[in-house]
């Protein structure tokens, strides 16, 4: 898995001025990772790769879609303008008189992560504040678990960053 996951950094890193965004599907999870090019010995945030979960339950959690906002006439090294996030609850919609709600939106990344825009550069630094920051790291496991208890256990902030950087070159 290691080799497949640096293999995939180098090609990103390789083709940084050919690919513009990154929208992976069956991870069941809700989550992103910035890829970026240790080469020089200082990681430089250069692509993000979103994965916005399943409307399967696996891992015990909710189904969700996501709706990503993009405007192809400004030029930018990255694709995404915003994203929304949306999901049903599923022990709400299991209640007596209950019915999945997908109209609800759940979260917009930008709004929600306090990002000033979509760029590499600052998911990393939120990616940064999984470890540090209480309240950002309970937030993006909220939102990566869409809101039910994981199988399993939850990952601890260290496990979340981890996850979140992808560097190559090193």
């Amino acid at each position: 898995y290691t080799d497949f996951c640096d293999r995939y950094a180098q090609l990103v890193t390789q083709y940084r001025d050919t690919i513009v965004g990154m929208f992976h599907g069956h991870t069941h999870i809700t989550a992103y990772n910035v890829f970026s090019d240790n080469s020089t010995g200082t990681p430089e945030p250069s692509h993000v790769a979103y994965m916005p979960g399943s409307v399967t339950m696996i891992y015990g959690v909710n189904p969700t879609f996501r709706v990503v906002q993009y405007d192809r006439s400004v030029p930018r090294p990255y694709i995404a303008d915003d994203f929304f996030q949306y999901w049903t609850d599923v022990p709400t919609a299991n209640k007596p008189n209950g019915a999945p709600d997908w109209r609800t939106l759940r979260y917009s990344a930008k709004a929600e992560y306090g990002l000033p825009d979509l760029s590499p550069a600052s998911w990393r630094a939120f990616s940064d504040q999984l470890l540090t920051n209480q309240t950002a790291y309970d937030l993006y496991l909220n939102n990566y678990s869409r809101a039910a208890p994981m199988k399993g256990g939850s990952p601890s902030p260290r496990n979340l960053y981890c996850e979140s950087i992808c560097e190559s070159g090193e």
